[in-house]
């Protein structure tokens, strides 16, 4: 994993224990890069449990039977030129940490004033990653459809 993309990990994973977000709160930009990225990382920290959608309903109200469907969508859904079904998907389902996340956050003392990588910490994600059969080193899960 590059450093960038470690930074900005440490960074979502520490800021979706402080409050709920959509998949738009963890956009962090606005290039195509910025898409892809928020698109890949989002699935992989659902699929390993270090992330869930708190509105756990939203899913099967909008035939959405698991979180690669649901990230599949957000790739064909341009976050920012939003149509009424990218509202749905970039804005109503709210993701929240799972406490795997939160205990790893407080393990690795990850907080706001913390600025610098911690190492250990983005290792140990990587583990789960691998894990749940989504390693970084994979690459991109998702490309962008636009």
């Amino acid at each position: 994993m590059s450093r960038e993309d470690a930074e900005k990990m440490q960074f979502y994973l520490y800021l979706l224990t402080l409050d709920d977000y959509s998949p738009h709160g963890i956009l962090g930009g606005e290039e195509k890069s910025d898409w892809k990225y928020a698109i890949n990382l989002t699935y992989r920290c659902l699929a390993s449990g270090l992330w869930k959608i708190w509105n756990t309903t939203w899913l099967s109200e909008h035939g959405i039977n698991n979180y690669y469907t649901f990230c599949r969508k957000l790739s064909e859904l341009d976050p920012f030129s939003l149509s009424s079904q990218g509202e749905e998907f970039w804005l109503e389902p709210f993701m929240c940490s799972t406490e795997l996340s939160i205990n790893l956050i407080k393990k690795f003392d990850i907080n706001g004033e913390r600025e610098d990588l911690c190492t250990i910490f983005v290792e140990e994600i990587e583990k789960i990653f691998e894990a749940a059969g989504v390693p970084w080193c994979a690459g991109d899960i998702f490309k962008i459809h636009n």
